[in-house]
Formats: C-alpha cells, sequence, structure tokens
C-alpha cells in the first residue's frame, strides 16, 4: 500500500502520458455517474408528475449540490447503506409474498370452458 494519490503512482511508475490518461478517464467517469444521478430521478419524477425532465434536472442538481454541501460523509454513507438494504428487503418480500399457497390449484387461472359454456355474447358472435 503506497498512502499516495493513484495519480502519482501511475505517474512514477508508467509515465506522465498514462497518468493524464488515467486522470481524464476518471474525470469523464465522474460525469456520467454524475448525469446518470441527475437525470434517473429527473426521468422519474416526469414520470410521476407529467412534466418535462428538464423541468427537474436543475432542481435536482440543486439538490444533490445542498446534500453534498451541507451533509457529512458518514451521514450520506449510512443514509444509501440503510435505503439499499430496504430495496433488498422489498425484492425479497416481492419474491416470498408471490408465491402461491400450498393448497392452491397450479393452474386456476388457465381453465378453459367447454364449447357449450361459452358466454352468451360469444356464441352470439360465432353465430352470424
Amino acid at each position: 500500500m503506497a498512502r499516495r494519490p493513484v495519480f502519482h503512482v501511475i505517474r512514477e511508475r508508467l509515465g506522465v502520458r498514462t497518468a493524464m490518461l488515467n486522470l481524464v478517464a476518471f474525470v469523464l467517469l465522474s460525469l456520467l455517474t454524475l448525469a446518470a444521478e441527475t437525470g434517473g430521478p429527473a426521468l422519474v419524477l416526469e414520470l410521476v408528475t407529467g412534466l418535462n425532465y428538464l423541468v427537474w434536472v436543475p432542481l435536482i442538481s440543486a439538490a444533490i449540490w445542498l446534500v453534498v454541501w451541507r451533509w457529512r460523509l458518514s451521514v450520506l454513507e449510512n443514509l444509501f447503506g440503510l435505503l439499499g438494504l430496504t430495496l433488498l428487503v422489498f425484492v425479497m418480500a416481492l419474491f416470498v409474498l408471490r408465491r402461491p399457497a400450498a393448497s392452491a390449484p397450479r393452474r386456476q387461472d388457465r381453465r378453459t370452458a367447454a364449447p357449450d359454456e361459452r358466454p352468451e355474447a360469444d356464441r352470439n358472435a360465432s353465430d352470424r
């Protein structure tokens, strides 16, 4: 463990060009992450409210800026960790609650009626 920034270690071992390539890739990846963290909630809010997502982008950007500026990193780590666990609980509940009871017939929703048991509207439509 070098206990130095990655940029300095790469610059010493692989040269300045490789270190700059690594730095540019890091900045581009950070910008893509920021765009996804801003655009994702904007699209969700568009679906919920019906307003165009471009209306929400500045508001969400301001909210992200305020959260990052005001809250301590430990609070953010705990908050997002708990939100991730909550998401896992919902996914597990979905799979557990989706299973039918053992006594319920397996193909209850796929029953077919005999030709003479068709509803009257269907019989009249086929007789014409």
